[in-house]
């Protein structure tokens, strides 16, 4: 299959759960072990860890503007 037609794999797809789906005990059953496996997928950490300390992309803009000036 050519790279770009990927997104044919997925057309005949039916989601796997009936009913209301955050009361479905398996749905809850298949998601808490999703996440307990990956993380919730709310953020992204690369390795390094967490620090409040880091600077932000605004932060380093304006440190940017103020040198250049």
């Amino acid at each position: 299959m050519a790279a770009g037609s990927e997104w044919r794999k997925t057309l005949g797809w039916k989601f796997p759960y009936k009913g209301h789906s955050l009361s479905n005990p398996q749905y809850i059953k298949d998601k808490e072990k999703l996440f307990n496996k990956n993380g919730n997928g709310w953020w992204v950490n690369d390795g390094r860890g967490w620090s409040m300390d880091e600077e932000t992309p605004m932060q380093r803009q304006r440190r940017y503007r103020e040198n250049k000036i």
